[in-house]
């Protein structure tokens, strides 16, 4: 199976020291369905064979993300000040947050054409 080379994205990672972060400028390499590098410059090469290159200019990558329908959302309010989730349950953390995703619209949640995935 190829992979695909993202160009200049910012990846959102977690180190070796298990601190979160953002590596801004890089390329992500996959393999399948792997990541296989993270880093500068990998589109230099080698790359392996049939790698599709995407520009992913101004595109944040979240690689490893689980549950990716329900986790994805949760990272744009889980720093709003009115919900201090670190003093809720599960329980209440999802009846606080699901009437905010209630709200939103297709329009919030379709990217243009232009920026999706290649297929």
């Amino acid at each position: 199976m190829a992979g695909y080379l993202l160009r200049n994205c910012a990846a959102v990672i977690v180190d070796e020291g298990n601190r979160p972060g953002v590596s801004r400028n890089v390329d992500l390499l996959t393999n399948g369905p792997a990541i296989e590098a993270i880093g500068e410059n990998l589109h230099r090469g080698p790359l392996p064979p049939g790698t599709i290159t995407q520009d992913a200019t101004g595109w944040f990558v979240y690689p490893g993300l689980v549950n990716t329908h329900h986790h994805f959302f949760q990272c744009f309010v889980r720093n709003r000040a009115d919900l201090d989730w670190t003093k809720l349950s599960v329980i209440e953390w999802l009846d606080r947050i699901y009437p905010i995703f209630s709200r939103s619209t297709r329009t919030v949640s379709t990217t243009p054409r232009s920026r999706r995935w290649p297929r």
